[in-house]
């Protein structure tokens, strides 16, 4: 195979000796994303970006704030005036000739330095004249300057012909991401209305509108998109198109069903099926009454359908749908319990997707990451997760307004569990994204447990907050078979928390310990701290009401209570964590323990004073600069112009 040495190697050359020369020791996460870079260009599947485009996803598409990041940076502006003669080129390429380590045939195995000697290779049998012009058109290819001239020396008539290219489409993702619609559909339509084939019918109208219909159905636009798509299943069906045809019967499927009808269809596998129609059925069944396992059943047929799949050129699907399944299994992960088991499915879409890209499954995983360190109590692990630039960097204007939404519910969640209702009123109920928000809870001084997706349908609030028991235990009931049947197990063990509360307002008191004991194990490890709090706490109250009065046995609460007061201090939840520590207090006198005693009633004194200064506190600065940042990158990112952007410190 002929190789002809192109200006945009050298570029790749210089990023690959910067970063392996021996005084270079870059993170291996920094080094990670170099190396995903540099596999996209030199395997050549897209057009090759220019220069500075290049130096810009190699350095701000990972980070502004690191050491490594800055001297990558320096050094590759550097390059264009370091190589800017002929002997400066073949001195270039002998350092590149140095690094490669010279192995026999079949021993050779990194792709890099078969890239690199493939290019050396071409350096040496160019002529004195090659060598001049590859100097002179690097030089303008790095400053932008060009287009440069063609590299065939007899052009053919095909070449007069001007066929379709990929910057109209391009440009239709763009507006598409920018919520621009109007201009989304000139662009879609300026792609297919260029010359692609010599015949009088290009054939490719459905698959502008299929792209037209997929458009709208991200935006939630649901009429557009089933008109748009039913347009389009007309036309598959006229042009004898069955895998258009196909994919459109699979998006169709992903709409609800009209009034009247409860099933949602799931998609049915063919040898062309997206792995990713497949995957979202498991949305589909978590909605319905499906047990858990049906979930995992059709995680494992959309891997199948991903490894039997293929492109329409013949080669291996997007990885995007594979990176959809990992972020579907993470959700299914978080329901079933344990929680930790969706971190390495994160981690997984993290290592191996874009940094600023625009990938659905990369902001799932963000989300899901931020989402569980506030739930965790860790407010400022959440919002440098959002607002690192790597996680909004890509987001389209829907994926911003959730984006938005996430750091308000941060901050919504902290201001409930501080007691800092004005917070809301006062600020956070103005900034407000339209999306949906749960204020009814800040009112009305529920637990968590209470707002899950099971167990909330089923619960009369009023009744259990105001011990109508009668009123409130078949509901449970209900809702604990429910999330048993169903496998979502997270859920209940809150239901047999608060079900052991209420046997205990009964006098069940052995009953409520018993059925407790079947799941403290599974609380104790701490996936959700909250819940362990509320259930070690339930937990103490009902060894306590069925000790008999037994010294040794109202000990063994002591622990709990201790767990419980930890949990509450680490979530700021101080109504609680005084709830506890004067439940401990008595404690403590019933058992004659004097000095715990009066400890446990000192913390008391201090939550009490702590509660009435967050009580009377203003909106604290950070969370107004916090929405400054928020409202100048959604003002960015409406415009288009978010590389430009650089989050203040």
């Amino acid at each position: 195979m002929n190789h002809v040495l192109r200006p945009h190697h050298l570029g790749l050359l210089a990023v690959i000796l910067l970063a392996y020369r021996r005084n270079a020791h870059p993170s291996p996460s920094y080094m990670l994303h170099i190396q995903r870079v540099l596999i996209e260009e030199i395997a050549e599947v897209t057009v090759p970006r220019p220069y500075k485009q290049l130096v810009y996803d190699l350095t701000a598409g990972y980070s502004t704030t690191s050491p490594e990041v800055h001297s990558l940076e320096r050094a590759l502006g550097m390059v264009p005036k370091h190589l800017n003669a002929v002997e400066s080129l073949h001195d270039f390429f002998a350092d590149i000739q140095n690094m490669v380590v010279e192995k026999d045939e079949e021993e050779r195995r990194s792709f890099f330095g078969l890239f690199c000697r493939r290019c050396c290779v071409s350096y040496n049998k160019l002529s004195f004249a090659g060598v001049d012009r590859i100097q002179h058109d690097f030089v303008k290819w790095a400053n932008g300057v060009g287009p440069l001239s063609g590299h065939l020396l007899f052009p053919t008539a095909a070449d007069e012909k001007d066929y379709g290219t990929a910057s109209s489409f391009e440009a239709f993702k763009s507006a598409s991401a920018e919520g621009d619609t109007s201009q989304a559909v000139n662009h879609l339509r300026s792609f297919f209305d260029q010359h692609f084939s010599d015949a009088n019918e290009s054939g490719l109208r459905q698959h502008a509108l299929l792209n037209l219909a997929h458009m709208h159905y991200i935006n939630r636009e649901w009429a557009a998109a089933r008109k748009y798509l039913f347009e389009a299943i007309t036309v598959a069906r006229t042009s004898s198109d069955k895998v258009t045809l196909q994919h459109c019967m699979s998006l169709l499927r992903r709409f609800t069903p009209h009034e009247g009808s409860n099933a949602l269809p799931l998609t049915e596998i063919h040898p062309d099926t997206s792995a990713s129609d497949v995957v979202s059925d498991v949305i589909k069944l978590v909605a319905q009454t499906a047990p858990i396992l049906s979930s995992f059943s059709r995680i494992l047929q959309a891997f199948g359908t991903f490894d039997s799949a293929s492109s329409p050129r013949g080669g291996p699907p997007p990885e995007t749908e594979q990176w959809a399944i990992h972020a579907v299994q993470s959700f299914v992960w978080k329901i079933a319990g344990p929680v930790s088991l969706s971190e390495p499915e994160e981690n997984i879409i993290l290592s191996f997707t874009d940094p600023g890209s625009a990938s659905e499954a990369r902001w799932d995983a963000y989300r899901s990451r931020a989402e569980r360190h506030s739930r965790q109590g860790r407010r400022d692990e959440a919002m440098a997760t959002l607002l690192d630039p790597v996680c909004w960097g890509g987001l389209t204007l829907r994926q911003y307004n959730e984006w938005a939404s996430v750091i308000l519910r941060v901050f919504l969640t902290q201001a409930i569990r501080r007691g800092q209702v004005k917070h809301f009123h006062e600020y956070l109920r103005d900034q407000m994204p339209n999306l949906s928000v749960d204020v009814y809870d800040i009112f009305i001084k529920t637990l968590p447990p209470m707002r899950r997706e099971i167990l909330s349908p089923q619960l009369d609030r009023d009744a259990i907050l105001h011990a109508k028991h009668h009123y409130a235990i078949p509901p449970l009931l209900r809702g604990l078979f429910a999330a048993e049947f169903r496998g979502h197990w997270p859920t209940y063990r809150i239901g047999i928390a608060l079900l052991a509360d209420l046997a205990l307002d009964l006098e069940m008191r052995k009953y409520g310990r018993k059925i407790l004991d079947e799941v403290m194990p599974q609380i104790m490890p701490g996936d959700d701290i909250e819940v362990r709090a509320f259930a070690c706490y339930i937990y103490s109250r009902c060894i306590i009401a069925s000790s008999d009065s037994q010294a040794d046995t109202i000990r063994e609460a002591i622990p709990f209570l201790e767990t419980a007061e930890q949990d509450y201090a680490t979530l700021q939840m101080l109504s609680c964590q005084q709830d506890v520590l004067y439940f401990l207090a008595s404690v403590y006198n019933t058992l004659g323990m004097l000095e715990e005693r009066d400890a446990a009633s000192a913390r008391h004194g201090r939550c009490v004073e702590v509660a009435l200064e967050w009580a009377r506190a203003e909106v604290p600065a950070d969370m107004k600069a916090v929405w400054n940042i928020v409202s100048e990158v959604g003002a960015k990112i409406a415009a288009g112009s978010r590389e430009h952007f650089i989050v203040p410190s």
